[in-house]
């Protein structure tokens, strides 16, 4: 058998050709649709574009115009036309220089003239003048197109801003003015930001802080005002920044002027957010120094016309009944011993002499007691200070209780260094002390014990005590002791009277001299007053 030459093929059948261009036709077309459907695709994006293109163009927020050189109206947006106050259709072909106010005119048309003749951007500010409506203030900015043969205009609606811009003009106007009748104003008036830093003042408190408004602004209280104040104006601008508006009293101490009383009133300041923030405080201030000197005054004159009247009554009290049951007494011994004297043994009649001399002791230091209020409360009382023996003061002060205390049998104690001296008004002292041992005496029952005691204390004052073993008082008593319209009054342990008034002397007394006085008692077990004096001459 012979071999087949080699690189030569069999040849196709009609069969396999018939397939072949049977899968070429179907090929084709499914190309074809595929053309379509690209072409499809196109026509849908070009057309989506320029819907986008239409819808953009329209619901811009700026007018948009094509204008010929004469301003005839070409084409315009839907703001465009909202604008000029008509509809779309309508406005074309109309003249733009229609809606052009006349005072607008020579404006405007100097705007299309350059935009056609230097063919650069130009623009320029107008008012349109629609019928029926307020007029607009637009800003116009002009191209002309590539041929020359129309240009591209777009319009700013100006008229919210415009208005604005009038009204602020108007605000800072009247602002100005209000601002100057602030500064007539004799009150101080402030603002302050959330900080506490000053962002206003007018003149009167420019005047008060002696500074520019320039100078305060940014500064705080802590400038003006020393720290206790600054602390307590800080307290209500907290209170204030918190919402609250607030009426309060500040009292000042002014380095300069003295004490100076403010009544402020102090608002919250808002913000224009929609949640009402507060940006800072406004205050009005008020001096009212001389009000309140003279409401003090007023306040001190009752007080002294309260302690006035409870004296003239303390005064007549004593008079309607400690005083007059002493002479009772005295009157009733003396006319028994006038009636029945022939028959009263010289023992009888020695007693009563004791009684009534008793008595008549009783009033004396009742009288002396008296007087030296009376001269006290008129300002009748010298006050001579000087630098005296304290041992010797007691000794002359305890003469007259010394017999009373033998009576009851009542043992005295004295522990005060020799040469011991303080400065004091002599009689004042006298009477404190014979007051004080004379009370230790009349409540301490038979048998006791009286101590006095004086020591050297490290704030350059002797300490003087005088204790006794009586019946003591409790802590009601104790309160109302020194006080003149209380009644603390009791009889002694011997029926001795008392009125109180020894103590309120010695009180006034003891003050006058510089120091103070003071009780410390358990009922059932004595009582112990103190009371101190200087040592060395006081400042008054």
């Amino acid at each position: 058998m012979k071999k087949k030459p080699s690189g030569i093929t069999s040849q196709p059948s009609e069969a396999d050709v018939r397939k072949l261009i049977h899968e070429l036709e179907v090929y084709q077309v499914e190309l074809e649709i595929q053309n379509e459907e690209l072409k499809r695709i196109k026509d849908n994006e070009v057309e989506f574009a320029n819907n986008k293109y239409i819808e953009l163009y329209d619901s811009s927020p700026s007018g948009y115009f094509t204008l010929s050189k004469t301003d005839t109206i070409i084409d315009l947006n839907l703001t465009g036309a909202e604008m000029l106050g008509d509809e779309r259709s309508n406005l074309r072909n109309c003249r733009f220089g229609f809606f052009v106010s006349s005072d607008s005119k020579r404006n405007f048309s100097r705007f299309l003239e350059n935009i056609f003749s230097d063919r650069t951007k130009e623009s320029c500010e107008v008012t349109l003048k629609i019928e029926n409506n307020l007029p607009k203030y637009v800003h116009l900015t002009g191209i002309a197109s590539a041929n020359n043969e129309q240009c591209f205009v777009t319009a700013v609606d100006l008229t919210e801003r415009m208005k604005a811009e009038i009204t602020l003009t108007n605000a800072l106007i009247e602002s100005e003015r209000f601002r100057e009748t602030l500064d007539h104003v004799s009150s101080y008036i402030y603002m302050k930001d959330t900080q506490s830093r000053y962002t206003y003042a007018n003149r009167s408190t420019l005047d008060l802080f002696g500074c520019s408004l320039e100078e305060l602004v940014g500064c705080d209280d802590t400038r003006f005002f020393p720290p206790e104040t600054v602390k307590r104006l800080q307290e209500v601008d907290a209170r204030v920044f918190r919402g609250e508006k607030t009426v309060e009293e500040i009292d000042v101490s002014d380095p300069v002027n003295g004490r100076r009383v403010f009544w402020e009133i102090k608002n919250p300041l808002l913000g224009y957010s929609e949640n009402n923030e507060i940006i800072g405080l406004l205050g009005i201030s008020t001096d009212i120094t001389e009000r309140k000197s003279a409401e003090e005054e007023i306040i001190h004159k009752n007080e002294e016309l309260k302690k006035t009247n409870a004296e003239k009554d303390k005064f007549f009290s004593i008079i309607a009944h400690d005083l007059r049951s002493p002479f009772n007494s005295f009157l009733g011994l003396t006319q028994y011993m006038a009636e029945e004297s022939k028959d009263l043994t010289p023992e009888v009649i020695q007693r009563f002499a004791v009684t009534m001399k008793d008595s008549a002791t009783n009033l004396y230091n009742l009288l002396e007691n008296l007087l030296h209020w009376a001269r006290m409360q008129q300002g009748l009382i010298p006050f001579n200070p000087d630098f005296i023996e304290l041992i010797s003061v007691f000794e002359e002060s305890l003469l007259s209780i010394r017999e009373p205390a033998k009576v009851k049998g009542i043992e005295f104690a004295i522990n005060i260094p020799d040469h011991m001296k303080v400065f004091a008004d002599r009689n004042m002292l006298l009477t404190v002390i014979r007051n004080l041992v004379s009370n230790a005496v009349k409540f301490t029952p038979v048998g006791g014990k009286m101590t006095i005691s004086a020591t050297l204390t490290s704030k350059k004052t002797i300490q003087i005590s005088i204790q006794d073993t009586g019946i003591g008082m409790d802590q009601n008593m104790i309160d109302n002791l020194f006080l003149l319209n209380s009644q603390t009054n009791r009889n002694g342990t011997a029926g001795e009277p008392s009125t109180g008034l020894g103590l309120l002397l010695s009180k006034e007394f003891t003050e006058n001299n510089g120091g103070k006085i003071w009780v410390e008692s358990e009922v059932g077990k004595g009582s112990t007053f103190y009371f101190t004096i200087p040592v060395e001459e006081i400042k008054r």
